[in-house]
């Protein structure tokens, strides 16, 4: 996918953003994680209850979004510098066996503010894991704005059928998220 990105400058300036996604298993442990707060370990109660709540397939889970992982690094130097972050995000209460767009709201510079990333595909149960890949040209660290508004939000959405749509969101999220800052 190729967008162009307004610079500081004059002239717009010309950025590619690819990505692409790995999928991993998502678990009942794994679901339990992205639950607790402050890296604190989930009770062994708790625990069991999400357990228990797994195997009943009559269970309606929330629709959720949670970013378990980011990390970003820049690779080459000057004008091939690429900036590549890695973000693994769970997604749950989704239409089961049907695709799910993600993208990063409050992408500012990108058409509509919208850098889309990839379609996924939830399981059986309406669950997602996946590690998202996404390499675009680093940023000024100048051309960030850090007010809260002004964060990114990383966004799932599933078109409607009969059944109807689902979205959801996790914000707020820093820009340096997508964009590896360069002074």
């Amino acid at each position: 996918m190729s967008d162009t990105i307004q610079s500081t400058g004059t002239a717009p300036v010309q950025h590619r953003l690819d990505a692409r996604s790995e999928p991993f298993e998502v678990t009942p442990s794994l679901v339990a994680t992205t639950l607790s707060f402050d890296g604190t370990e989930v009770p062994g109660e708790m625990m069991s209850a999400v357990e228990r709540i797994w195997q009943d397939r009559d269970f309606t889970w929330p629709t959720t979004l949670s970013v378990t992982a980011i990390s970003v690094t820049v690779e080459g130097a000057g004008d091939d510098a690429r900036s590549v972050s890695r973000v693994s995000v769970v997604g749950t209460g989704f239409n089961p066996e049907r695709p799910v767009r993600i993208a990063w709201r409050n992408a500012h510079g990108f058409p509509g503010g919208t850098a889309e990333l990839v379609e996924v595909r939830t399981d059986a149960h309406g669950f997602f894991g996946a590690e998202i890949h996404a390499t675009t040209a680093p940023r000024r660290a100048a051309e960030f704005t850090w007010d809260a508004a002004s964060q990114l939000a990383l966004v799932a959405s599933q078109a409607g059928g009969s059944d109807g749509g689902r979205s959801a969101e996790q914000h707020p999220l820093p820009p340096h998220a997508l964009w590896h800052w360069v002074r």
